[in-house]
């Protein structure tokens, strides 16, 4: 049954013969000729249903859309693929941190700090220079995984910073007796 058909029979025939039938229906033909694509994707068991579920839409690139992932190319498996290795992980800090790593080099550290300063909108995102080629890569790709409700603040120092410093436990004099100065200590990349 087309769309159009399932209106009229909806409508009732009192409606079509006070309407008139021949001009009511090339009315709702008219109305309704552009959904019976449409149609034809959700009149199955499922119906829309199908549409998100993975497994079963036509067309898995805007499903993939609302998990954050980016509409992959290729066949519609190899779609289904990339949504799935993607997930529904976008804005998680496990997701910023591989979005940065993949433009890294090295050891590829990234420091996520939530609620940077003490807001709840503003995140920070560290990477080290002696590891990110390309900042603007690094950062484009960041910005594409990060929640859209908060603000980014990017940052790429030569090595540690103080709080790096301060995290990793040593007292001030461990970290004079190390030998290195100022210079050569702030250019050391922190380990993980």
């Amino acid at each position: 049954m087309t769309p159009a058909e399932r209106i009229l029979a909806a409508l009732g025939p009192g409606i079509a013969e006070r309407a008139g039938e021949p001009l009511l229906r090339a009315l709702v033909e008219g109305l309704t000729e552009g959904l019976a694509d449409a149609d034809g994707i959700v009149g199955g068991e499922e119906g829309w249903a199908g549409e998100f579920n993975l497994d079963t839409t036509v067309s898995p690139g805007w499903l993939g859309q609302l998990a954050g992932v980016e509409p992959p190319g290729g066949t519609v498996e190899q779609q289904r693929l990339t949504i799935r290795a993607r997930g529904y992980t976008r804005g998680t800090v496990d997701s910023i941190c591989k979005a940065a790593q993949a433009t890294l080099t090295g050891t590829k550290r990234v420091t996520v700090t939530e609620r940077a300063d003490g807001d709840a909108y503003v995140i920070e995102v560290i990477t080290y220079d002696s590891e990110t080629p390309s900042r603007t890569a690094t950062e484009s790709a960041v910005r594409a995984v990060k929640p859209a409700s908060l603000a980014l603040t990017f940052d790429v120092p030569l090595g540690q910073t103080w709080r790096d410093l301060l995290n990793s436990g040593k007292t001030w004099q461990q970290v004079k007796d190390s030998g290195l100065t100022w210079d050569q200590l702030r250019r050391v990349v922190p380990s993980a």
